[in-house]
This record gives C-alpha cells, structure tokens and sequence, in this order.
C-alpha cells in the first residue's frame, strides 16, 4: 500500500440528504438502528423510574406541587434525552457512511460491526462482550485493518473498554512481545490485557543508546528466553530515533504476535480526521517493513 496514493476525501465530503438516508440504510441493514433506539429507551426508563419515585416520595410528603415538579422535571430529562441520542446517532450514522465510502474509494472493505471477532492479540483475547466497529480492511500482499473493538472488563463485566487499533501482516516471524506506555497524559495507563496463550516476562533496556529513556517512558515484554532477540528487534527497529520520534507523538501501545504487528490506544480513535488516518498508516507500514526487512537479513 502507497499511503500518498490513498484518497482521503470522502472522510470530510459534505453530506446531503439523499446521504443522510443511505446512511440511515447502512444502519438498518447492519442491525444498528435497533440498538441506537434501545439505547436511548433505556435512559428514557430510567429517568421515569427515577421521577416516578421521586413523585411517590416528595408527594407524600410536599402535596400534589411535588408531584407536577417531579413531572416537569421528567419532561425535561426526557426532551434533552431525545435530543442527545438523534445528534449522537446522526453523527454515528454519518461517520459510518463516510468510513464505507473512503473504504470503497481505496478498494477496502468496511465492517461496521463484526461480533465476537477471533483474531490474535490481546485486546482480543477477552470473550465477554467482545465486539469490533468501524473496521477498514485492506487487502493485498500487507493486509492493514483498521477499526475500535470493545470487550467488557471489571467486576463481573461491569466495565467496558474500547481500543483503537490498527494491524498489519508480516512476512516473517518475529519475536512474541508487548510494548506498552507507563504513562499517559492523564496519568497511570490504561493496561490492554495480559496474553492468556503465553507467558510474557520483562525485556531490560540497559545497555541500549538512551535506554534508561526509554524503560522510563515503555513497559516492555516478550516470550520468556527470547528477551535478548526482543531487544536486538526493537534496537534496529522502533527504538531507531526516527521511528521512536513518530511512534511518541501519540499515545500507542505496540504488540507482535502471529505475523501480526499491532498499535492499539484507548485515546486515539481515527474516525474520520484525514491526518490521523495518514499518520497512523505512514507508521505502521514503516514499522512492518522495518521488522521484515531485520527478520530478512537475521535469516
């Protein structure tokens, strides 16, 4: 892939209404209009419920004035409800449609929802709740796929985390290994989940050029015994001063696993922003052609 010649339009192309009603389609057909209604019925229940008991409440105590209090407060409540969920849907509907037609424009494939994907690395090792959306696969020699996938996490799945990731084939095997920011711009990072198929131990990056630099900003993991090939791949490789530059401009995590170099970020979503889109390509296929070419030359 030749990310210069990748046509970027279609992600910011105004829509007109004939769009707006193929996008609405897409949804339809792809089981997500469904969901978008529930979602707002359910904060609409839950906000009855709420005023519902409210106006049990403070009626008994205040009269038939608490009581319309608490039904004005409802109206309003659901008034504001209504109006979130159709511009959060429009602007879902929309992002959407414009990620299918850039994907048309450059022969990708749009997915903009797959359920419980199987595929390697970690974020997708999680089977509870496990969904990917607004998937851009890239066929060819270098398969690139681009999209955000959700697991749930927490005390008995209470909590869901999504990532956004984007992976590239490669040609040759390479060294199993994580390597992870310590820190965000928020403070503690966001930890993607531990592989569940293999047992991962520390990579020490003393001895490298600015190595104690680099074990302060990223976590580093690899297959336990293949510590020292880790670190030789990631010396000739992302810790070269150009691509560490890149690769710290934003904030990525980075996994090989299967012939499968991976960045994911619970921050960074591409979505439809023309520049991030090349950004995040420009370096991935850096990355994966850095890896092969060293997995070349090592045999």
């Amino acid at each position: 892939m030749d990310v210069s010649e990748l046509d970027f339009a279609p992600l910011t192309e105004p829509l007109d209404r004939a769009d707006d009603q193929r996008a609405a389609a897409l949804a339809r057909e792809h089981g997500l209009a469904r969901s978008e209604a529930l979602g707002g019925c359910a904060l609409i229940g839950l906000v009855l419920v709420a005023c519902g008991l409210g106006a049990l409440i403070f009626g008994a105590m205040s009269g038939p004035l608490a009581v319309a209090i608490s039904g004005l407060v409802a109206l309003v409540a659901i008034v504001f409800i209504v109006r979130s969920t159709r511009r959060e849907t429009t602007a879902g509907r929309a992002r959407r449609y414009r990620l299918q037609r850039f994907a048309e424009r450059n022969g990708a494939r749009y997915l903009p929802r797959v359920t419980a994907p199987v595929k390697p690395g970690r974020i997708f090792a999680s089977l509870g709740g496990s969904v990917s959306g607004d998937v851009v696969d890239f066929a060819g020699p270098r398969e690139i796929e681009v999209g955000r996938h959700s697991y749930l996490a927490g005390y008995r799945g209470g909590e869901t985390r999504t990532w956004a990731y984007a992976a590239a084939t490669l040609e040759h095997d390479a060294p199993r290994l994580t390597v992870d920011l310590r820190t965000r711009a928020g403070g503690a990072r966001l930890a993607a989940p531990g592989p569940i198929d293999v047992a991962l131990g520390d990579v020490d990056l003393s001895g490298l050029e600015h190595g104690d630099e680099l074990a302060a900003r990223f976590a580093v993991s690899s297959r336990v015994g293949r510590g020292e090939t880790a670190r030789g791949l990631l010396e000739r490789t992302l810790f070269t001063p150009e691509l560490v530059r890149r690769f710290r401009e934003r904030p990525l995590d980075l996994e090989i696993v299967d012939r499968r170099l991976i960045l994911t970020s619970p921050e960074m979503l591409p979505g439809v922003d023309p520049e991030t889109w090349r950004w995040l390509l420009e370096l991935l296929l850096d990355l994966a052609d850095a890896i092969d070419a060293d997995r070349r030359t090592a045999g």
